[in-house]
């Protein structure tokens, strides 16, 4: 139940992060600089203690990060949103192009935001989840998993002919 929960931990910590840095990018473009410096001073320091002061972990299997992907999914789209709406409503650039009302602008803001939408929908389809190198690994392991199934299998029949 401990390692559970420090996952939890650790994992709340990533999306509040993440949540920040999509969300107001466009009000703090700084801050991915500032977010990667942190995550990695975080992450060394959490290796170090982790290799220096700590038992060895007892490594558990998961096939993926369950529910927080898809609230990983949900603060992207949330940001996307959000920075649209913050670009559009505070750019001095359409008002240089002209006085505008505001359903000119709520429109502006809803087709750029569904622009942005498409690209993120788009690209999360183009690019794959996993890696060449780690399919072939799986189905390496997937066919030595079914090999000593067989081997196993074989030898309980021959056990069980060999014993009248």
């Amino acid at each position: 139940m401990g390692d559970m929960h420090g996952t939890f931990h650790t994992y709340k910590e990533i999306i509040i992060g993440f949540g920040w840095l999509t969300i107001f990018a466009f009000a703090f473009p700084f801050g991915p600089a500032i977010t990667l410096l942190t995550t990695y001073v975080q992450v060394r320091a959490e290796l170090d203690g982790m290799t220096k002061f700590n038992k060895r972990n007892c490594p558990s299997a998961s096939l993926d990060i369950g529910i927080w992907m898809d609230i990983l999914q949900g603060a992207a789209y949330t940001g996307v949103v959000v920075n649209a709406f913050t670009a559009l409503f505070t750019s001095k650039q359409l008002k240089k192009l002209g006085d505008y009302e505001w359903y000119t602008i709520i429109l502006a803001v809803f087709v750029v935001e569904h622009i942005l939408l498409f690209f993120k929908f788009f690209s999360s389809v183009v690019i794959p989840t996993d890696p060449d190198w780690v399919i072939k690994h799986q189905k390496k392991m997937k066919y030595r998993v079914k090999q000593v199934e067989d081997e196993i299998q074989d030898k309980k029949l021959l056990d069980k002919l060999s014993y009248p």
